[in-house]
């Protein structure tokens, strides 16, 4: 099937993109590269803004925990709620590793870092270093990367199954490309594709949205790419 997709691509990447002018999406039919200093900076500030949101939603809770007694009902403990707060605490009424007479402790969080949170997996989509190649076909958009061999064809209607237990949906809004990708644990991860109006000589923004990854608040940062001529060769360079 990759072998399908890639003949596809290499020959749609070879045609003028007048042939696309139908679609308002034709012109991100490309290969791109990544600004890698600016992609840098910009992931390098959101994942300090990112660990420092985890850390702070991680310390309320944890104060949350500690002021929040569990209710004790009198009848079966015996014990008033008037009592003397040193006296022993009956057998079973204190769990596993809770503080005496408080709510139990949050495990600390498990994903810190923007990498955890926007894993390799996901390097399809916006590829942080190497060169992005997208291709707007009549009803679904194929991704490759110029450092893989390996592509990926979502199509522009419905979900499609994805590598590594992924689910991925696409749509066309205007002139953009929105990808929505949900992963293994239920975190959602929404790229969007606009054209850059800074760049003269044509350029990519992709948009990355982690939905609700922080209290219930977006990540967001940016990965910008400026178009590169087509290299064809680029989709099979990992299979040579």
């Amino acid at each position: 099937m990759h072998d399908v997709l890639r003949a596809c691509a290499c020959v749609l990447l070879l045609v003028s993109s007048a042939a696309f002018g139908q679609h308002s999406t034709s012109w991100m039919s490309a290969q791109w590269t990544p600004v890698t200093e600016q992609n840098a900076r910009a992931q390098q500030a959101a994942d300090a803004a990112f660990k420092a949101d985890v850390d702070a939603d991680y310390q309320a809770r944890v104060a949350e925990a500690r002021n929040t007694r569990p209710a004790r009902n009198q009848g079966d403990s015996g014990v008033s709620a008037s009592a003397d707060q040193n006296a022993p605490i009956p057998s079973g009424m204190k769990g596993v590793g809770e503080p005496r007479g408080h709510g139990r402790v949050p495990d600390p969080p498990t994903v810190t870092s923007i990498d955890k949170l926007v894993p390799p997996s996901l390097d399809f989509a916006a590829p942080p270093n190497a060169g992005l190649i997208l291709q707007r076909m009549t009803g679904a958009v194929v991704f490759g990367r110029t450092d893989s061999d390996a592509l990926v064809l979502i199509p522009l209607s419905g979900q499609a199954d994805l590598p590594h237990g992924m689910r991925g949906e696409m749509t066309e809004e205007g002139d953009q490309l929105r990808l929505r990708v949900q992963m293994p644990n239920g975190q959602v991860v929404e790229y969007r594709y606009l054209a850059d109006p800074d760049s003269a000589g044509g350029g990519l923004i992709v948009d990355i949205k982690a939905l609700g990854a922080v209290a219930d608040r977006d990540v967001e940062f940016r990965r910008v790419y400026r178009r590169a001529q087509a290299n064809v060769g680029g989709l099979k360079k990992a299979g040579q």
